[in-house]
C-alpha cells in the first residue's frame, strides 16, 4: 500500500526550495517528492534521486510529518563527551607549567605522559589523537628545537654551506 502524501505545501513551492538547496541530497529528495506530487510512479521517483523506493517512502513519511524539515538529515546519535572541563583544566596546567626531571623524571612531557597522568587522576582513558587535538584547542605547542650533536663542528658547517650557495 503506497503511504498518500500531503498535498498543501504545491510542486512550485517543493521545486522552489530545490532550487535555493545548497546540499545535493536534500535537492534530490524534494525533487523525488515533487515528482511524487506530479503523479509520476513510485519507482521512477526513488530512480531519480538514486535511492531505493524504501528510502523513498520513509522520506515521504518525514515530508508528512515534518515538511521541508523532515527531509534534512538529523545528527547521528552518539555517546556523550567524557570530556570534562576539570581535565582540560589539569591538561592545561600541566602542558604550560612544563616537566620538572627532579619530579616528572621527565624534560619534556610526550603524548603518552599526559594520557598515563589523565588515566591514573581520573581513571579514564583517551587516545593519544584526542589529548593532541585537545592541546592543539588550548593552543598549547610542545615543538622544539632540534637537538645539536656535543661534537658537532658549526664552523665546518657554516663553510659547507658557503660553498654549496656558489
Amino acid at each position: 500500500m503506497t503511504v498518500q502524501i500531503r498535498q498543501d505545501i504545491s510542486k512550485e513551492k517543493i521545486y522552489a526550495q530545490a532550487k535555493q538547496e545548497k546540499c545535493s541530497k536534500i535537492r534530490a529528495r524534494l525533487l523525488a517528492v515533487a515528482a511524487v506530487i506530479e503523479g509520476k510512479k513510485r519507482g521512477y521517483a526513488a530512480q531519480l534521486a538514486g535511492v531505493t523506493i524504501n528510502n523513498l517512502r520513509s522520506w515521504i513519511y518525514r515530508f508528512n510529518a515534518k515538511g521541508f524539515d523532515g527531509l534534512i538529515d538529523k545528527k547521528p546519535p552518539g555517546n556523550e563527551s567524557t570530556w570534562t572541563s576539570e581535565i582540560e583544566a589539569f591538561l592545561k596546567e600541566k602542558g604550560q607549567k612544563g616537566a620538572c626531571f627532579e619530579l616528572d623524571k621527565r624534560v619534556v612531557f610526550r603524548l603518552e605522559d599526559f594520557q598515563k597522568m589523565i588515566e591514573e587522576k581520573f581513571g579514564k582513558h583517551y587516545g593519544i589523537s584526542t589529548i593532541w587535538y585537545k592541546l592543539k584547542e588550548l593552543g598549547l605547542s610542545w615543538i622544539t628545537a632540534r637537538q645539536k650533536h656535543p661534537k658537532t663542528d658549526l664552523v665546518a658547517q657554516e663553510e659547507f654551506k658557503k660553498k654549496s650557495q656558489k
